[in-house]
């Protein structure tokens, strides 16, 4: 659905006559750097807990819900809207971003704690290092 709406936004732009520039765009995502499968099947439950709970404060009795908090209440959706998993699934998620023309990807990870940012950092980052260079040069 991201890359639907990042498509449809871009076509919006060009058919307003300007340029689209994908620097203008970013994608914002959870993300936690789990060990295994069984880490990440604990991260995403804990994640549609949270879910749950944040929407159930945020809606006043017999209001109308707002889209943002709006989403499918399973484990595969709450799973597909965030970047959980490893190293591996990770990259490949920033992947099919990327494939799609998405240049900016806003990551959330802290509330995973310290340890899930320096896990990014050494096990998810390098994959992605050799292209700043090719870049460049």
């Amino acid at each position: 659905m991201t890359i639907e709406r990042f498509n449809i936004y871009r076509a919006e732009v060009e058919a307003c006559g300007r340029r689209f520039d994908a620097q203008d765009v970013g994608v914002a995502r959870a993300f936690y750097v789990a060990k295994d499968a069984a880490d990440k099947r604990q991260a995403v439950e804990a994640r549609l807990a949270n879910q749950r709970r944040m929407t159930e404060l945020a809606a006043a009795p017999g209001a109308v819900k707002s889209s943002m908090l709006s989403f499918d209440y399973t484990l595969d959706a709450a799973e597909e809207s965030a970047m959980f998993g490893t190293p591996d699934e990770i990259a490949a998620k920033l992947d099919s971003l990327r494939a799609a023309g998405v240049a900016h990807v806003l990551l959330n990870g802290g509330g995973a704690g310290v340890a899930n940012l320096r896990r990014f950092a050494r096990e998810v980052m390098p994959v992605f290092a050799g292209e700043k260079r090719a870049a460049a040069e």
